[in-house]
């Protein structure tokens, strides 16, 4: 089942984006106006909290939630895969594994809501919320498989433990957008947080190199995690003056 949950998000990511996996923006990388969606941009923590334990007790089925509620509890569950500080964070690939079959029905009930919805009423908001969820849930299967193939004994662990450290950092980032992909400064220690990658990455890019791993599977490995996070990043930073 979970083989199928990654091939379904893999399936989902190809509606994000014909290019690399990244929150979307504008076609300049300016904000999107995203206010309209219920007058609010609250995060899924906001809108959730306090009542965690009823998200998926049946009070409302899925089934029968709007896609902007749908979204809403991925998004707050997916979140909740990635632990630990900044400097050092933890994806969650048990959680992950565990909720698997869920989030598979319920992105799948995304996917149908979504395309119902949006013939009826095209949303530039929800269609942001949309791809951003699926963004998310496509990098955490992606990594989630990339693990089991990094846990090779025959891979040096320094190697391995490089990209694992690459992976975690470039999901801990989704912490720094709201629910519609856009940077969102207001996020506690935005700045720092931001700051402190902007200089660690040619560091770590200087670490790995230093490792004088050969094979050229690892090293693609390495080069992809690290691309999307000077991506992500590059975007980040922009906004550190605007908080």
């Amino acid at each position: 089942m979970m083989f199928i949950c990654f091939l379904f998000a893999l399936t989902l990511s190809s509606l994000v984006s014909a290019g690399p996996t990244r929150p979307p923006f504008s076609g300049d990388g300016s904000i999107r106006n995203t206010s309209v969606v219920s007058g609010q941009r609250k995060s899924p923590a906001e809108n959730f909290k306090g009542n965690e334990d009823h998200l998926f007790d049946g009070d409302k089925p899925y089934s029968t939630a709007t896609t902007h509620e749908n979204i809403q509890i991925a998004v707050y569950l997916l979140r909740s895969f990635v632990e630990g500080p900044y400097t050092n964070p933890k994806f969650n690939d048990g959680a992950f594994s565990q909720n698997s079959d869920y989030l598979g029905e319920l992105f799948a009930q995304i996917v149908r809501s979504y395309k119902q919805e949006t013939e009826e009423s095209p949303s530039e908001a929800l269609t942001a919320e949309y791809l951003f969820s699926g963004q998310i849930y496509a990098v955490m299967a992606e990594a989630y498989y990339q693990g089991r193939w990094l846990s090779d004994p025959s891979f040096p662990k320094p190697v391995t433990a490089m990209i694992e450290k690459m992976i975690a950092f470039r999901i801990y980032l989704f912490k720094f957008y709201d629910n519609f992909g856009v940077a969102d400064p207001t996020v506690d220690k935005y700045a720092e947080v931001v700051s402190f990658y902007v200089k660690q990455l040619p560091v770590w890019k200087e670490e790995f190199q230093a490792l004088g791993e050969k094979r050229s599977y690892l090293q693609q490995s390495f080069q992809r995690q690290l691309y999307e996070m000077e991506v992500s990043v590059g975007i980040l930073s922009r906004y550190i003056a605007k908080k």
